[in-house]
């Protein structure tokens, strides 16, 4: 079987908006292509525009890559006000996992997410494949109907509001509702499960993926954030990865897909946590802050060190299928809570390179670009040794922070000024122009009273040396981090699964 490559991508907003900017979707869906990612996931699509945005993105890279390739685009269901896209590199090798329509079954919509996974049943689509060991599908597959919405998963928040603790389905809604207050912050997480194929088709693995973006908090503690992490361990999935089954929770190992009972051999979180990893508590203790993110990280995590991954390792996924089980035999509530979820650890880079691009201060020149390396704390894997570092071709000799498996793009290297071309160069000058005019146009208006304070539009207006008709200079720091932020404030992170 293929080994996975899989990114996790914030894009600032991407909307229909966004991607009218002249040379943007070229440049989102450049990054995506020569990742070479097989699934990738997009946070921050707006719920109103962000599918049409995304289906421009991906139309982009099929362009780029050639051939058949990043056209299999699936949205899950609004949340918060966004939704969460997916784009699958060959669906030929990865194909998404669909929950099947049933009667007093949930669909996985944020009124009706999915809980317990012993009461749902899961399909691949599309499937079957035309022929044995066929490769050469054309997607979209005519005849396989509409995509399948991806779904939306309970989590259960039980933080006090306004003196009074309250519990109750985690579903954007209001406090009559059983929620909080509909919003951003408020984001349920998606599940993401999707069929590795192989020659024969029978070579099947189910790989699946715990995606979420939290609120973020523009200092010290993120007490909604942590209150949600802190309750990954009760998601079902997370009930269902146990290797071999516990005996408290002996069914607890298995879904129902495609008729017939399949095991959870490994399971990755992913998304943009918005928890500061850098402030939290050593193994001896610390301050409120850091002991409080500690607290709700060590549920999915145990590693407390700035290193990432280096210690202590992530206990091995078992290599091959598990035996079966007879579906039916129990139908109950889900299996026990655990206090941390068995065989994970972090997979980031999160001292060497950073995800989240720090805020350009014009006043300093050159600017921090310490703070930039060191500002990853929201975009992060988690997940057991089936992910790996290899594909980076880098050794702990040379590089000694590589005891993760997690690269963070970096971006702001690949920034070229017009016209400049070569492998991953990334021309951002008609945005600049955009940019630049936008804020030409703020000025014109705030001549007039009352003035309004001019907006930054991501300072286009202070980076000349990427206008269209730049003269030939040499790029700075300053115009590297002002041109990335253009398509994004933060950068993307790649991992790779392996499979066994």
């Amino acid at each position: 079987m293929p080994n996975i490559r899989i990114m996790n991508w914030n894009v600032e907003k991407l909307s229909g908006a966004k991607t009218a900017i002249p040379g943007m979707v070229n440049n989102i869906a450049r990054v995506i292509v020569d990742s070479a990612a097989d699934i990738v996931i997009i946070l921050e699509l707006t719920s109103a525009t962000g599918p049409a945005a995304l289906a421009l993105v991906s139309a982009q890279a099929n362009i780029l890559a050639g051939g058949n390739n990043y056209l299999g685009a699936f949205l899950s269901h609004p949340t918060g006000g966004d939704v969460y896209g997916v784009l699958i590199r060959d669906m030929n090798t990865v194909r998404p996992i669909r929950v099947v329509p049933a009667v007093n079954q949930p669909t996985g919509t944020d009124a009706n997410p999915l809980g317990n996974l012993d009461r749902t049943t899961f399909a691949t689509w599309p499937a079957p494949r035309v022929g044995p060991g066929a490769v050469a599908n054309a997607y979209p597959l005519a005849g396989w109907g509409l995509p399948p919405t991806l779904p939306l998963v309970d989590v259960y928040s039980s933080l006090p509001r306004r003196r009074a603790a309250q519990r109750g389905r985690f579903a954007g809604r209001n406090l009559a509702n059983g929620g909080y207050a509909m919003g951003r912050g408020f984001r349920m997480p998606c599940l993401l499960m999707f069929e590795i194929r192989n020659t024969p088709a029978t070579a099947t693995y189910i790989l699946p993926i715990l995606a979420c973006h939290l609120g973020a908090v523009r200092g010290g503690a993120n007490r909604l954030a942590r209150g949600q992490i802190r309750q990954y361990k009760d998601i079902h999935i997370s009930q269902k990865f146990q290797n071999p089954p516990l005996l408290a929770n002996p069914f607890g190992g298995y879904i129902q897909l495609n008729g017939a009972v399949r095991a959870i051999q490994e399971l990755i979180i992913t998304g943009d946590f918005n928890v500061d990893f850098l402030q939290q508590a050593p193994p001896l203790g610390g301050n409120a802050l850091r002991n409080g993110n500690r607290s709700a990280l060590n549920t999915l995590t145990p590693t407390s060190r700035n290193g990432g991954a280096a210690a202590p390792a992530a206990l091995p996924g078992l290599p091959g299928g598990a035996p079966g089980f007879p579906f039916g035999v129990i139908m109950g509530p889900p299996g026990p809570n655990y206090l941390t979820i068995p065989n994970l650890a972090l997979k980031s880079a999160n001292t060497t390179q950073g995800s989240i691009l720090i805020t350009v201060d014009l006043a300093v020149v050159p600017p921090n670009v310490a703070a930039l390396r060191g500002a990853n704390f929201d975009n992060f894997f988690f997940g057991g040794t089936q992910l790996s570092a290899t594909f980076l071709n880098l050794t702990p000799a040379a590089f000694p922070w590589v005891a993760d498996a997690c690269r963070v793009i970096n971006l702001p290297a690949q920034i070229v000024q017009a016209g400049g071309g070569g492998a991953g160069a990334l021309d951002v000058s008609a945005i600049q122009a955009h940019q630049a005019n936008r804020f030409a146009n703020a000025l014109a208006i705030a001549a007039a009273p009352p003035p309004p304070p001019p907006p930054h539009f991501h300072y286009g207006y202070a980076a000349p040396n990427l206008a269209p008709a730049a003269a030939a200079a040499v790029l700075t720091t300053h115009d590297r981090l002002i041109g990335t932020r253009f398509i994004s404030d933060h950068l993307p992170t790649v991992v790779q699964f392996n499979l066994p």
